[in-house]
């Protein structure tokens, strides 16, 4: 027996290239710095950080889940 699904139920939730969560993080943080600092010099980097994590994120579509768990973990190991 065959069911349809539908082709959005198995993929992620994407903006930009991104996933939805990193583009939001990214947007408001983005957001913050340029209108509430009145830093306009931080589009530029802001531009190439996503460029880099989109790139990244298209060689391999769990770099950011591996990365923020790498963050997450400690330092050191238990005796």
């Amino acid at each position: 027996m065959k069911v349809a699904l539908h082709h959005a139920a198995t993929e992620r939730i994407m903006l930009g290239g991104l996933p939805r969560r990193v583009a939001i993080l990214g947007g408001t943080v983005a957001a913050s710095l340029v209108l509430g600092l009145h830093n306009l010099y931080v589009i530029p980097v802001i531009v190439v950080i996503y460029v880099i994590l989109t790139v990244l994120y298209r060689y391999d579509p769990y770099f950011i889940e591996i990365l923020l768990s790498h963050i997450k973990e400690d330092d050191y190991l238990y005796p």
